[in-house]
């Protein structure tokens, strides 16, 4: 900023004021020894919009001086003080990492596998005890246990729900009535059907039932055609 500016700012009833101030500056031994924090003081409380004006520059002043650290000293000063705390990894220290890291992924791999396997085994035990209770081994893909108690759990589920469904087969039968089939539509059916009472039978027991079970319901279906007609 001038002095003109200075004056332009200030007005022209106090532009004789900063004539003298300047002039007593300038006639000094030492130009800024007249300049003292007083006379700056009284001269910025006589004059708000300088007061302002000097504020602003100084604002200014301080933020860029601020964002230049920021950006140019203030990383180097980041990572000077993280390296103090975290020294560069010798050869022999980057070594033993990369062992223990490969140590970890081999032995999670290991984990991985043998859950795999015990999935595995488990399924085939489940397996296993569906077919010698006579029970769809084929609910062995819906499965998720991770326990013989598990394994327990899931086939009395599946014993309950099988024998529910044997019961409304039984109902259903018992709802066809009584007739032995002999002819049908197609010819001779003997042998090709059971009888009522034979569905009854195999239907009282879950393992005949499963054993019988695509012949029964066709059975079924015969003897309630039947009563259709």
């Amino acid at each position: 900023m001038t002095i003109d500016e200075l004056k332009k700012l200030v007005g022209e009833e106090k532009a004789e004021e900063v004539d003298a101030l300047v002039a007593e500056i300038q006639g000094a031994a030492n130009p800024l020894a007249g300049f003292t924090e007083g006379k700056l003081g009284t001269l910025l409380k006589a004059n708000p919009e300088l007061a302002k004006a000097v504020d602003s520059r100084i604002s200014k002043g301080v933020e860029s001086s601020m964002s230049r650290f920021r950006e140019a000293e203030l990383p180097k000063l980041v990572q000077a003080e993280y390296e103090k705390t975290h020294p560069p990894e010798t050869p022999e220290q980057k070594a033993i990492k990369e062992l223990r890291d490969a140590i970890e992924a081999s032995e999670k791999r290991r984990q991985e596998a043998e859950s795999r396997v015990a999935s595995q085994e488990r399924r085939e035990k489940l397996r296993q005890v569906l077919t010698e209770k006579a029970l769809p081994a084929e609910a062995v893909q819906w499965f998720s246990g991770e326990s013989d108690d598990d394994i327990e759990s899931f086939v009395q589920s599946a014993e309950g729900l099988f024998s529910s469904y044997a019961q409304q087969v039984k109902e259903g039968v018992l709802k066809a009535g009584g007739r032995e089939p002999t002819k049908g539509p197609n010819g001779n059916t003997s042998g090709k059907f059971f009888s009522i009472d034979q569905i009854n039978e195999l239907s009282s027991d879950p393992r005949t039932f499963a054993q019988n079970r695509d012949k029964i319901m066709e059975s079924l279906t015969y003897h309630q055609s039947l009563d259709r007609q």
